[in-house]
């Protein structure tokens, strides 16, 4: 007979373990409950950026790259945070890292917008745009850093 379907339990986001992916669950690895926690707090605006970003390494250096990434959003999504912007260029890198390169320079360019001024999203929005042969707007890119100085 099959399972009750328990309707207020909340299913978690692709890649965070269960069967809905054919990623492998977090549990195998050891940092499923830590991960699934730092999810449920992230969920509610409750996750420091620092408790973020060390369980985002932890599961980079686990190889759960989809994992990290789907933090990172969650993340993003339920906090607000002067910070944002620094989260928005991790998530770009864990993106371009993944070879989601339109994901990238999408979080690349939100990091850009929440603070203008923040060179490394720039010098690596502008090595992803030249990694694409997209020349003149890379350049441009890295020109707009001179006006910083």
């Amino acid at each position: 007979m099959p399972r009750k379907h328990n309707s207020r339990r909340e299913k978690p986001p692709a890649g965070f373990g269960g069967r809905q992916t054919s990623e492998p669950s977090l549990k195998n690895d050891g940092f499923g409950s830590a991960a699934l926690s730092a999810l449920k707090r992230a969920e509610r605006g409750a996750l420091s950026v620092v408790e973020l970003l060390s369980e985002a390494e932890r599961l980079n250096a686990a190889n759960q790259q989809g994992q990290s990434i789907a933090l990172y959003r969650i993340w993003l999504e339920h906090t607000r945070s002067p910070l944002a912007y620094a989260v928005n260029f991790n998530l770009g890198v864990a993106l371009s890292d993944s070879k989601d390169h339109a994901g990238a320079e999408q979080a690349y360019r939100r990091a850009i917008g929440l603070k203008p001024d923040f060179i490394p999203a720039h010098l690596n929005l502008g090595t992803l745009l030249e990694n694409q042969g997209r020349i003149d707007e890379a350049l441009a890119q890295w020109r707009g850093i001179l006006s910083f100085g």
